[in-house]
């Protein structure tokens, strides 16, 4: 899917420069499309980090982008917080009939390579995870 993604952020980018407009910042609803983003606006000349910032969301496993410094961040949307959070109030409800707090978000801290080897998130278990972990899917 990544060439869909290169070649529609190809033409925008050539529209934009045809129009006289420069891009300076791209935002990627999810890293993996931001990445096609990327690699259009790297084959048409723009140096990422210097010429455009690249911001992503989701941290969907590749970390690579970040720690190449082409894409400056993401934030974690963890899909084992959200399991635990979603096992722990169907639990609470079942034997409690009701639930104490209603809680419906999870925290999504910023992941640049300032803080990739530093961030991490107790989970809903009360374990301690890494950003590798949580980013990487491996719990």
């Amino acid at each position: 899917s990544t060439p869909l993604y290169s070649s529609a952020a190809s033409d925008v980018y050539k529209r934009q420069a045809l129009q006289g407009q420069s891009i300076d910042f791209v935002y990627g609803m999810d890293d993996a499309i931001l990445t096609g983003g990327i690699k259009a606006l790297e084959e048409a000349g723009m140096v990422m980090g210097q010429d455009v910032i690249a911001v992503g969301t989701v941290c969907n496993g590749d970390k690579q982008l970040i720690e190449e410094g082409k894409q400056f961040g993401t934030t974690l949307q963890s899909p084992l917080h959200e399991g635990q959070l979603a096992i722990k109030l169907v639990e609470e409800y079942l034997n409690t009939g009701k639930l104490a707090n209603y809680i419906n978000f999870t925290p999504n801290p910023s992941v640049t390579k300032e803080t990739i080897e530093t961030t991490a998130l107790r989970g809903f278990d009360g374990k301690l995870y890494s950003i590798e972990q949580l980013c990487s899917g491996a719990w």
